[in-house]
């Protein structure tokens, strides 16, 4: 791991990485790589986070280094958009993103029902364990 990310600054070298190495990992570009315009990250799938996109586009530019960051997404990897778009060519970053919003948000909503459940049962697991404790 340690050489792949020495090697990912360097001129004329790709490096193909996985999710782990979006966060945490600082690429240090050589000075022909920032002659060049910096590192640049091709980001391959839309995450379902949009704070994991926003840790791999922080790959490009490190303190203070030029770096430049794209999207590029096969069709059959986009997720299906809950948008009013009938065709494929009118989705755009923004539909994408509001989709990927939207999603979240729903699962949230999901969560806080599952919790709120949870927590009216333990009321109840509660009271049923005060019954056994109240002398009769």
């Amino acid at each position: 791991r340690d050489q792949v990310i020495n090697e990912a600054g360097v001129a004329k070298t790709v490096t193909l990485a996985t999710r782990r190495m979006g966060r945490g990992v600082d690429f240090k570009s050589s000075v022909t790589v920032e002659k060049n315009g910096g590192v640049h990250v091709i980001q391959t799938f839309l995450s379902s986070d949009v704070k994991e996109e926003i840790q791999i586009k922080g790959r490009t530019a490190r303190k203070d280094n030029k770096g430049s960051y794209e999207l590029i997404v096969c069709e059959c990897d986009l997720p299906v958009v809950e948008a009013e778009t009938p065709l494929f060519l009118n989705y755009t970053y923004k539909i994408l993103d509001n989709d990927r919003k939207n999603k979240s948000l729903k699962t949230n909503e999901k969560l806080a029902a599952k919790i709120k459940q949870a927590q009216k049962d333990h009321e109840l697991t509660m009271e049923y364990m005060k019954s056994f404790s109240k002398e009769k």
